[in-house]
């Protein structure tokens, strides 16, 4: 008989080789949507064959498989302090899966000594790598107060940061590790791990092999609501599974908390600037269109699977936010950044909850779209910014060239 659709888990584990026939499943993930498969596709393929009567038929040949899935998750920080010693978690390490990189085993935290609100000292000595994110101190200190940071360097004990603090730390202070999850920017990062995923429902279970993620789509509310991730991941073949519901892996279920509170800030700044200055924004959305190409062709381990593999190609990552409007003026700030020839950079703070705290940080953005003229923002006057988030072609590796980096912790 039919069940509750509100019931269901997701489980996945990377293959060694593209669609690989396993039954494995060794993570869990903290699945914040109902389980659908109801994009998962196969269809028949009529066969035309000449027939002697008006309304004679053939049977239909049965067509390949594919189709896809999406699924939505918090973002809910690392689920520790990352004060010391971080561990790689689930959702981070399947982020990276999907937009290319990270987060690898992050640094551990440590405490500032001193320093300069740009190049504070720190108690660790060359353990953050260059272009991971950070935090630091405490939220109202008026120093790091709590916000993050992205590292241009960590040379012994002096860390040279790309988004300066409000203020130089005092000795003590947390300086506090991420897991940092990046774009991948190089030729070299250019292959695609697949996944293989099982959808389980208190009913039907799948299993999906040769998966890729299709689209990613950040929510980083500025209204206190809760950030998420939603995933759309392509899929090579599947097939119905009778694995056990429910399931009983373990799975790391952090408490999200609430993006555009009190502890929230965006930075931003003309490209390569690294002086605090922040600006008040009303919303804040980040598309990334992944644009992974399937290989289509012979070669696959079922006989209804014709892709076989997948090349990661140039995305299109769209960032935009909403800005009070400004009193009548002849050059607004709006339309000036709309007109600039130079690039900007951006880093957002979520909030400062530690082992809740989400980070943004995009290196190169460029304007794009339409000048922000003013519109009517449930009664209050307000402009559209939006930028596209580049690669910064400056840096040598592929963590500091990334468009788009994304901190837990």
């Amino acid at each position: 008989m039919s069940r509750s659709a509100a019931l269901g888990a997701l489980c996945y584990a990377t293959e060694s080789s593209w669609g690989e026939d396993s039954t494995t499943f060794g993570t869990r993930l903290p699945v914040q949507s109902r389980i659908d498969a109801s994009g998962l596709v196969q269809s028949l393929i009529p066969t035309e064959r000449t027939v002697q009567l008006l309304n004679g038929g053939t049977f239909e040949a049965i067509g390949p498989m594919g189709g896809s899935f999406r699924t939505r998750f918090h973002l809910a920080g690392h689920g520790t302090t990352t004060s010391g010693a971080t561990a790689a978690t689930s959702l981070p390490t399947l982020l990276g899966y999907a937009i290319g990189g990270g987060p690898g085993t992050p640094a551990a935290g440590s405490t500032f000594t001193g320093g300069t609100a740009t190049a504070p000292t720190t108690t660790a000595s060359a353990t953050f790598t260059a272009g991971q994110l950070c935090r630091g101190g405490a939220f109202g200190d008026a120093k790091a107060a709590g916000r993050w940071a992205a590292i241009a360097s960590h040379i012994t004990t002096t860390m040279t940061l790309l988004t300066a603090f409000a203020a130089a730390p005092t000795n003590g202070d947390v300086l506090y590790s991420a897991e940092t999850v990046y774009t991948s920017e190089l030729p070299s990062s250019s292959a695609i791990t697949g996944l293989r995923f099982l959808l389980q429902t208190a009913n039907m279970e799948y299993e999906c092999h040769g998966c890729w993620a299709r689209s990613v789509s950040i929510t980083m509310p500025v209204n206190g609501e809760l950030p998420s991730v939603e995933i759309e991941w392509g899929v090579s073949w599947w097939r119905h599974s009778t694995a056990t519901f429910p399931s009983a892996t373990s799975v790391e279920a952090f408490t999200p908390a609430i993006s555009g509170g009190a502890q929230s800030s965006f930075f931003f700044n003309a490209y390569g600037t690294a002086t605090h200055a922040v600006r008040t924004i009303r919303a804040l959305s980040i598309d990334i269109g992944v644009n992974n190409v399937p290989v289509i062709g012979p070669g696959g381990v079922n006989q209804y699977q014709t892709i076989t593999g997948c090349v990661r190609t140039p995305a299109d990552i769209t960032v935009g936010w909403v800005e009070d409007a400004t009193t009548a003026t002849a050059s607004p700030q709006s339309a000036t950044d709309f007109a600039a020839t130079t690039a900007s950079h951006a880093l957002w703070t979520s909030n400062t909850t530690a082992g809740q705290s989400m980070g943004l940080y995009m290196p190169n953005l460029i304007p794009t779209g339409n000048n922000g003229v003013q519109f009517d923002d449930g009664g209050i006057n307000r402009v559209r910014r939006q930028y596209k988030a580049r690669a910064d072609e400056t840096r040598a590796t592929d963590l500091l060239a990334s468009a788009l980096r994304i901190g837990f912790a």
